[in-house]
């Protein structure tokens, strides 16, 4: 009688007798055969479930440490914000200056005017102003505190001799071909302690023409002084540039404040 290669089972020729031990042997080593695959899947389930759970653990690992970076990323981004708004109010507290407005004149005639909010967080105001006239003279270039005149205004190029409605910016020629009369300069604007009326000190440099040919230029630099009794610097709420004549488009002026 022969055996299978693999596994011994019994294998009869014609000429074998056929006995039921044999059988029961085969049968034996099939069921030991058969059980030892069961075993084996059992225990790759049991590893293939393993497997599982560790890249489970290791996605949910991924992803918590993808959340840590991102929050340590917002945090170091809110230290970063914080350090910059620092850095910010640093900067506005150590530049005092402020640019407060700018107004300029689109037609001819215009007045500019310029919105002045909380004056008293501010020690002074610099207005750095131009203007030029469409008639054959400017006259003066003029400053109202609330776009009111005040009767009472004392000007003057040197003693306070001279009186005007308006806070002077500058005194341009009185005679120059028209659009030939223009200047303009920076002017400070300061109330006058202990009562606080609005001062103003402008120097300017104008161009005319002179009075006797109109062929010749002539340039100008002085500084006029005004004091304008009627005003407080608390009630400063706007200030409104005109001239005596129509000014050009283009005329006007920018204030900035030095903060307290």
């Amino acid at each position: 009688m022969n055996a299978t290669p693999n596994y011994n089972l019994n294998q009869w020729d014609a000429s074998d007798r056929v006995l039921r031990t044999d059988f029961n042997a085969d049968n034996a080593k099939i069921d030991a055969a058969v059980k030892g695959v069961d075993s084996r899947v059992d225990s790759l389930s049991s590893s293939v479930s393993a497997i599982n759970t560790t890249l489970g653990t290791k996605a949910t690992t991924t992803a918590l440490n993808s959340a840590v970076s991102r929050i340590s990323s917002l945090e170091s981004g809110k230290v970063d914000k914080s350090a910059h708004s620092s850095d910010v109010s640093a900067l506005r507290s150590e530049n005092c200056w402020v640019k407060l407005g700018a107004a300029y004149t689109t037609a001819e005639g215009q007045t500019a005017s310029v919105t002045i909010a909380g004056i008293s967080g501010y020690r002074e105001l610099e207005i750095v102003f131009r203007g030029c006239g469409t008639n054959k003279y400017v006259g003066d270039l003029r400053l109202a505190v609330n776009g009111v005149e005040d009767p009472a205004c004392i000007g003057s190029e040197g003693d306070f001799t001279s009186t005007s409605k308006y806070l002077l910016l500058a005194r341009f020629a009185t005679r120059a071909t028209p659009g030939q009369g223009y200047g303009g300069g920076t002017a400070r604007l300061f109330p006058l302690w202990p009562d606080e009326l609005v001062a103003l000190s402008s120097s300017y440099i104008s161009r005319s023409e002179t009075n006797r040919d109109f062929a010749n230029t002539l340039w100008h630099g002085r500084q006029v002084l005004t004091v304008s009794p009627a005003n407080s610097w608390s009630g400063i709420r706007s200030l409104v540039m005109s001239g005596e004549q129509p000014l050009l488009a283009g005329s006007g002026f920018t204030v900035y404040g030095l903060k307290k």
